[in-house]
């Protein structure tokens, strides 16, 4: 998977891909900051993808050099299929610790990547 093509875009949500492989995905960090999710990315993606039972063949590891880093440091994207992305929304507003906006912005994102799989059918 080496480009990621802009398949939809909608103002109150994160941008849709599709792969050179023609799967429809989401970035994890996007997903992130569209639902306002306040923990620290990698930690928040490691226990979504677990709590989630995620495989390998869900998502897709970009590893990039962080172009703000002093230091060379490198940050790891997490490219989601939709399927999964969708399980993350459910997950991240069932959590007890969720706050009303994290609940209402998770159920949002699920119902808009729900009705663009049924679009795209």
């Amino acid at each position: 998977m080496n480009e990621l093509k802009l398949i939809e875009s909608v103002e109150e949500f994160i941008p849709i891909y599709e792969t050179n492989k023609g799967e429809k995905v989401v970035n994890g960090r996007e997903l992130h900051k569209g639902l306002g999710v306040q923990a620290d990315f990698s930690h928040w993606i490691k226990n979504s993808l677990n709590s989630v039972d995620a495989t390998e063949k869900d998502f897709y590891k970009h590893v990039f050099k962080d172009e703000l880093s002093k230091t060379g440091q490198t940050k790891t994207d997490y490219i989601l299929k939709l399927e999964i992305a969708k399980e993350i929304c459910l997950v991240a507003g069932a959590s007890p610790r969720a706050n009303e906006t994290l609940k209402q912005k998770s159920k949002d994102y699920r119902r808009y990547l729900i009705q663009f799989e049924e679009r795209y059918k």
